[in-house]
């Protein structure tokens, strides 16, 4: 398949919901098409736009602070994301087995599970079919990611994406992939470099506080050793009044 540019695909959107870019891989080897949600700012225009002005209008929004750079995540069906600061797609991806393996009458063991969810030439791992799960499973891409990976190659090796989950359901470590990313693009180091040098600040921090900690120590004893050697050397009986004011004098001179 030839890739497109941006504003041919957000054309065929608009007037499909659908492309050839966008759909559902199986382990069988089929594939689906995904409907696709439009953003909102796209969905308040509806009609009056063409792709290349829907791109405009995207690229708009962007320059404004809206976050087009949104982590691939899986949300609720019924979740509404209409916040118009976040320009998203959303693809609503069927649960169930492949519909054409069930066609075809295949055998169980030979019926294809959903597997990806392609974008262009990026696969985003989908998670395993809930028995229960009645909906569609929604998957939520930034606009200007999505844009970028329908337009990449579907030749070659795939760029492989593990979505966060909104509601933690199917990705116990999405959390900490999450923040992982967040530390990475806020940054730009890597996260465990960062811990190394973190590390390494405070074990020399520690080492220092520590080595501070045994000198004072060490001059505590040493402080101690000359007022004891300096009141041993008071050439005075203990018992006499003179005495007893060189201890003191020394006591307040060593402020022990």
């Amino acid at each position: 398949m030839r890739t497109r540019d941006a504003n041919s695909i957000l054309q065929e959107l608009l007037s499909r919901r659908r492309c050839p870019e966008i759909n559902v891989l199986y382990t069988c080897g089929h594939s689906q098409d995904t409907k696709v949600s439009l953003p909102p700012v796209l969905q308040k225009k509806e009609g009056r736009l063409n792709g290349r002005s829907a791109s405009q209008v995207l690229k708009s929004q962007c320059k404004r602070g809206g976050s087009c750079f949104l982590d691939v995540a899986t949300v609720s069906s019924t979740q509404e994301l209409d916040d118009e600061s976040l320009p998203h797609f959303r693809m609503a991806v069927p649960t169930g087995p492949c519909a054409e393996c069930l066609r075809l009458e295949r055998p169980g063991e030979h019926v294809g599970r959903r597997e990806f969810l392609r974008c262009g030439g990026v696969y985003v791992e989908l998670p395993v079919d809930d028995p229960n799960q009645m909906d569609d499973t929604a998957i939520r891409v930034g606009a200007r990611q999505l844009l970028k990976w329908v337009q990449l190659s579907p030749q070659g090796r795939p760029l492989r994406v593990v979505p966060a989950s909104a509601r933690n359901e199917q990705f116990g470590a999405d959390i900490a992939y999450g923040s992982w990313e967040r530390v990475r693009q806020a940054t730009g180091w890597s996260p465990a470099i960062l811990a190394v040098l973190l590390w390494a600040v405070g074990s020399a921090a520690w080492a220092l506080y520590h080595a501070s900690s045994e000198g004072l120590a060490v001059n505590s004893e040493l402080l101690k050793e000359q007022l004891q050697r300096r009141i041993a050397d008071i050439p005075l009986p203990p018992e006499s009044p003179q005495y007893q004011q060189y201890k003191h004098y020394y006591l307040s001179q060593y402020q022990l």
